[in-house]
């Protein structure tokens, strides 16, 4: 009994200085957080995305400025409605956007993501858009999704769009909708108030850490820089932003990756049609395909298998390239990242009101 009392009272001490600690960073921790939290076992049946339903955030990632990410009740990102399913019927049209971290708006507030844009355009028009958007996903994901939760939503047109790493997407051993179900739970610590509140320094090391690993001092010079030349963006773009498929798309050793791609494109087109809903493929422009490059275009691998097979898309590229003379300005945080800011997306949002609009056309 003796020896017990001292390590209660060391244990008892401990706790309340910890719990102080706690309290007092909360001061300066916010709302930041290191990332939105993903569903788990029992979660996934609730939601009809992959985050936890009911979540709102301040997202600090390396390199990059701070922004607002709603989760809502569906588990899907916020477009500015109450999307709950409870009255399917409250809705005339629902527009499923399928994709990754360009639909979901990495990097850019709710109210600036191209499917949050795109319903403040259709609100007088009984329409909801939904958007399912994750990033680090690619078209093996998206047909999965689609299948297990998204038709669930009953949506009447869905879009999906391809990205450059579509196809690096295709090289992983696991895919990410089986990632989410073997993740560990996220340590306790990192949702801690201490770790919160001095997770600017952390991400501003981890951003440090990860340009010492560049080899090119080119790169890593503009890296460095919050803001760039067109120039300067161009080179970074492609020599570490652009993937193989952008680069030189026709590489022999691409081609079964461009088939698989194209099979699944393929299989989720005829899924959509045999239910009578309508599917639009969007092509996201990457920089250094606005501009004329002396390699064969990959866009063009797709837009041929999309017009024999019919199927109905947008090529934002040709569409960007009308905008050359300030084409950084449409995106978000060029030299270090190229997904498209406030701006883009509005370009993106009008093609594709255009599109919705020549479809109701008799």
């Amino acid at each position: 009994m003796k020896i017990l009392k001292p390590l209660f009272f060391l244990f008892f001490i401990w706790g309340v200085l910890f719990i102080a600690i706690e309290l007092f960073c909360g001061l300066f921790a916010g709302n930041n957080y290191f990332k939105l939290d993903m569903v788990d076992e029992k979660s996934a049946k609730l939601s009809f995305g992959y985050f936890e339903p009911n979540q709102q955030k301040r997202l600090l990632f390396p390199g990059h400025k701070p922004y607002e990410a709603t989760i809502n009740d569906l588990g899907l990102r916020d477009t500015g409605v109450i999307s709950s399913f409870k009255n399917p019927d409250e809705y005339k049209q629902r527009i499923l956007c399928i994709g990754d971290s360009f639909t979901f708006g990495l990097f850019v507030d709710d109210d600036k993501t191209y499917p949050y844009l795109l319903q403040q355009e259709l609100n007088s028009t009984g329409t909801l858009v939904l958007n399912a958007g994750i990033g680090n996903t690619g078209i093996k994901d998206h047909w999965y999704y689609l299948k297990e939760k998204g038709i669930q939503l009953d949506p009447h047109i869905v879009i999906i769009n391809f990205f450059g790493n579509d196809l690096d997407d295709l090289r992983r051993e696991v895919p990410f909708y089986e990632e989410i179900k073997n993740d560990a739970p996220e340590k306790w610590w990192v949702k801690s108030n201490f770790f919160r509140s001095i997770l600017g320094l952390y991400v501003q090391s981890k951003y440090n850490r990860w340009l010492s690993k560049i080899d090119d001092p080119r790169v890593k010079n503009i890296l460095k820089e919050e803001h760039g030349t067109l120039e300067d963006s161009l080179y970074a773009s492609w020599h570490y932003h652009a993937c193989q498929s952008i680069r030189d798309p026709y590489a022999d050793d691409l081609a079964p990756y461009w088939q698989e791609h194209l099979a699944y494109l393929g299989q989720i087109h005829r899924y959509l049609s045999d239910r009578g809903i309508t599917m639009i493929y969007l092509i996201q422009p990457e920089l250094v395909s606005v501009f004329d490059q002396p390699q064969n275009r990959h866009e063009d691998i797709l837009i041929n298998f999309l017009e024999v097979n019919q199927i109905a898309y947008i090529n934002l590229i040709e569409v960007f390239k009308a905008h050359k003379d300030n084409v950084l300005e449409l995106y978000n945080g060029p030299p270090r990242d190229f997904h498209l800011n406030e701006k883009g997306n509005k370009i993106v949002v009008a093609e594709i009101m255009k599109f919705l609009d020549q479809a109701r056309k008799p």
